[in-house]
């Protein structure tokens, strides 16, 4: 029930008090009225509500953010009686629902079509959050909801030109960096001997039974992989500048993941949020997974993003170079970086804030004193995408 419908029963009250008072018949004519006006539109709203069906369907299921995705709807119902516009509530991509009136034609489907916007990274539903139906006074208006759900929509971040990353010396195809990068305790096979090859790797037990020369083939060490590590808690700030902090880490994790992939090595990516998850891909037609896995993140992590650094520093033998984009920076994380680099993997730090913080300063200048790559990032890419977005 609406105002108008409260209005029109006091205005009822008011007509029977008349009516009762002076024995008028126009009074009880007008009373009579007012209730078949009521009546009329109550019937029409619950009539229109039990019979209200609706449809919604997407072009795609992911889109790459800046871009826009089309919305299809399908109404219809089975009320004869007039009623007004249906009024939508529906949601857009990483902003808040907003309304749309839709004329349904009653015995009849209605298709409506409109375009979403994708400015931010995530995963979003897309579609009818609810819908009103009201009569044509406006006395009456009923939610329908629960047949009302659109389909997810997945933001995926944008693809930039990243530099080449730098590993760490070994991961080299020259045959003789190979053999020294050998493991001398995992002998895997033997094969002929070959000049050149050196005499403590000859099977001579093997060799004198066969009565020809065999060396032992012990296990080549794989090519280090590209480790990329993303803080996974909500990011710093609120509001507009949390989304824009979190578009411009997932895409400088793509971007990284992108370069990684053409130099040729492996990519892995834990993505330890509440929901944890660790993608692993080798070959650059994999790429959108790494895109997909990023705009699926809820960034909803609780764990300290040190203690994240120091749980996979136990997985670095065969990582030569690693990646950490995150939006924070403190000592215990500085640290974290330090000792990853004593490691032997090459660092290379995005961070993704602006604020000019003399503290956060003082600690990017000693990791770059250390020989760990720091860069800024942030608010110029996100701009970017906002003003194609809005396009």
């Amino acid at each position: 029930m609406t105002r108008r419908a409260a209005m029109a029963l006091f205005c009822a009250a008011v007509l029977l008090l008349c009516a009762l008072s002076t024995g008028g018949a126009l009074f009880w004519l007008l009373i009579w009225l007012l209730a078949l006006l009521m009546a009329s539109s109550l019937v029409c709203v619950f009539w229109t509500r039990s019979t209200l069906q609706m449809g919604c369907l997407l072009n795609r299921e992911q889109a790459v953010r800046g871009t826009r995705v089309q919305l299809t709807m399908t109404l219809t119902h089975r009320c004869p009686l007039p009623a007004a516009p249906v009024h939508l509530d529906v949601f857009a991509a990483g902003a808040e629902a907003y309304a749309l009136y839709a004329n349904v034609i009653p015995f009849r489907e209605n298709a409506y079509a409109i375009t979403l916007p994708c400015p931010h990274v995530g995963e979003y539903p897309a579609g009818v959050a609810n819908a009103w139906v009201r009569d044509v006074f406006g006395l009456f208006s009923l939610r329908v909801a629960g047949q009302t759900q659109g389909r997810t929509l997945v933001v995926v971040p944008q693809v930039h030109l990243a530099p080449p990353l730098s590993f760490s010396p070994g991961e080299s195809d020259n045959e003789s960096v190979s053999r020294a990068f050998e493991d001398a305790t995992l002998p895997t096979d033997v094969r002929a001997y070959q000049p050149g090859d050196e005499l403590k790797k000859v099977h001579w037990k093997l060799s004198m039974r066969r009565k020809e020369l065999l060396v032992r083939v012990y296990e080549q060490p794989m090519r280090p992989d590209a480790l990329l590590l993303v803080d996974c808690a909500p990011p710093e700030g609120e509001g507009e500048a949390a989304l824009c902090a979190r578009d411009a880490i997932c895409e400088a994790a793509a971007s990284l993941a992108s370069a990684a992939l053409e130099q040729g090595a492996p990519v892995r990516m834990p993505l330890l949020g509440a929901d944890p998850t660790d993608v692993t891909v080798s070959k650059g037609e994999e790429l959108p997974q790494v895109l997909d896995a990023l705009g699926r993140c809820a960034f909803d992590g609780s764990e300290a993003f040190e203690r994240v650094l120091m749980l996979e520093t136990r997985r670095l033998r065969r990582t030569g170079s690693t990646a950490i984009v995150t939006s924070r920076m403190n000592p215990a994380i500085a640290d974290m970086i330090l000792s990853i680099r004593r490691m032997g993997p090459k660092v290379r730090v995005l961070l993704a804030s602006q604020a000019n913080d003399e503290d956060r300063e003082a600690l990017v200048r000693r990791l770059r004193r250390n020989d760990v790559e720091v860069t800024q990032i942030g608010g110029e890419a996100a701009g970017k995408g906002e003003e194609d977005a809005h396009a």
